[in-house]
């Protein structure tokens, strides 16, 4: 076969994302050829409470990364929770899975009206949020687990 047709045949390869691999070996011995992004799943807990500590039911729990002028962030990586009659609020795997932790914000927001008493909202960036690796991950792309908590104290709203 011409030089000019391996040529054209090996960029239309490089074209469909095929490489120069051998058993997952590239061929100048450099290491393992990986493709992909890194990526983590993110475990998420969360608490409402007034200042004298009782739980607020019903209040809205957004979770969101926080992109840098970067429209992937937007709100379609969101996850919308809410507060349990304690309170409390838990998902074991949250849409977001980019393994950068300094990303995250959440919003406690009280939507019910006067149901459970009327708050004003709060919201948690990651100086505030408890962030930490619970589970390690492969070594590969993937990053483990994190584990997300977050304890919002909402101020009652002034009339």
């Amino acid at each position: 076969m011409k030089a000019s047709v391996k040529s054209f045949i090996a960029m239309l390869l490089g074209l469909l994302g095929f490489s120069a691999c051998k058993d997952g070996i590239i061929e100048d011995r450099t290491g393992l050829a990986e493709y992909g992004q890194p990526s983590a799943d993110f475990k998420f807990i969360g608490r409402a409470a007034d200042a004298a500590g009782k739980p607020i039911p019903g209040v809205r729990v957004v979770v969101a990364p926080q992109g840098e002028d970067d429209p992937y962030y937007g709100g379609f990586l969101n996850d919308t929770l809410y507060t349990d009659a304690q309170g409390r609020v838990e998902k074991e795997r949250l849409k977001y899975n980019w393994p950068d932790t300094r990303m995250m914000a959440v919003k406690f927001e009280d939507v019910d009206g006067e149901e459970n008493g009327e708050y004003g909202n709060v919201v948690l960036s990651e100086k505030n949020l408890r962030i930490e690796q619970t589970q390690k991950g492969s070594g590969n792309w993937y990053e483990g687990v994190y584990t997300i908590t977050a304890e919002a104290t909402l101020p009652e709203k002034s009339e």
